[in-house]
């Protein structure tokens, strides 16, 4: 936790991003805190230390305790998003039929996986993408997709941006908005337009 906030000037204002960061340290906190007790109750047995190391220990679990009701409020902000980004999945899910599914949300990946049974080698992330190699002819992109075998194409994060940008400006008709809106969405991968254009 005392590291946590090294990541703020990594995540900006995207408050929800450090908050999921910082929720996988709180693990490391619990074991910790009872580790750092002992350790302190081993450093110097009189009873003057032992008394003082006593009132350490109450003043770290009150502040703690004090703390819970800031923390518990700023975490059950996340759960909205994250029940939003499973109802996404879920549709998702249930019009997913085979071929790689291109998405950058960490909790939409979890959720194909461990409630739809999508292998995880079905799962790609834009990054893999031709713009973050370099590459930026257009046909590249119809070449992605066919080489990877994508089917559904999911436009949530600003990794999708380029690929976005390409294939609205020369394919457009490759994606097919199965929900969401323009820009934002989930997008069935018109195969035999990319086969065609190929």
């Amino acid at each position: 936790m005392i590291l946590g906030p090294l990541f703020l000037p990594y995540f900006e204002s995207e408050r929800v991003y450090l908050l999921m960061m910082l929720r996988f340290l709180i693990p490391a906190v619990a074991l910790g805190l009872p580790i750092l007790f002992h350790q302190l109750s081993k450093l110097n047995p009189n009873p003057e230390t032992d008394s003082r190391i006593r009132w350490v220990q109450i003043g770290l679990v009150v502040v703690l305790l004090a703390g819970y009701p800031l923390f518990l409020s700023q975490y059950s902000g996340l759960q909205g998003a994250v029940v939003k980004e499973f109802d996404i999945a879920d549709r998702v899910g249930s019009e997913y039929s085979g071929g790689t599914i291109v998405c950058d949300i960490p909790s939409m990946l979890y959720r194909l996986v461990s409630e739809w049974d999508v292998e995880p080698t079905m799962l790609l992330s834009n990054h893999y993408g031709p713009q973050y190699y370099g590459i930026d002819e257009p046909v590249a992109y119809l070449e992605w997709f066919d080489d990877k075998d994508v089917s559904i194409w999911m436009y949530y994060g600003d990794r999708g941006d380029p690929v976005w940008g390409v294939l609205m400006d020369n394919y457009s008709g490759v994606l097919v908005n199965l929900f969401g809106d323009p820009g934002y969405g989930c997008y069935l991968v018109d195969r035999r337009l990319v086969d065609s254009l190929l």
